[in-house]
């Protein structure tokens, strides 16, 4: 038995199957600079505004298997006690303003993350 369009279609699942990977690092992107936003502006303001300012995210693809890395970072040489503002020194608490973020994306990160990619791209 032989269905019209079927090779077509093979074809189209092929191609969607090798955009998928792009599609998916563009919405994690997205999703984390929406994420990084929330983080800079819990961040505290400062005197310079530096710890602020140095927040930066970024989805990278990497290896064979194609696996996506992802990273927020606040600091740097411009703001080089981001890690005593967050975590706090002496017994001091400090102002974890990035995993309060994290942490309270976590739930529901997944759903929101598929929300963003595009099949109408992928299955073109």
């Amino acid at each position: 038995m032989t269905l019209d369009g079927d090779k077509e279609m093979k074809a189209r699942l092929s191609a969607g199957a090798l955009e998928f990977p792009t599609e998916v690092r563009a919405a994690l992107r997205e999703y984390v600079k929406e994420k990084g936003e929330i983080a800079r502006q819990r961040a505290p303001l400062g005197p310079t505004g530096n710890l602020r300012a140095s927040g930066k995210t970024r989805v990278a693809l990497g290896g064979k298997k194609g696996n996506l890395s992802v990273s927020m970072v606040f600091g740097g040489a411009s703001a080089p006690y981001a890690n005593v503002v967050a975590w706090g020194r002496d017994g001091k608490g400090g102002n974890p303003f990035m995993q309060d973020t994290l942490m309270e994306a976590v739930p529901t990160a997944a759903p929101e993350i598929a929300e963003k990619i595009e099949l109408k791209k992928v299955f073109k």
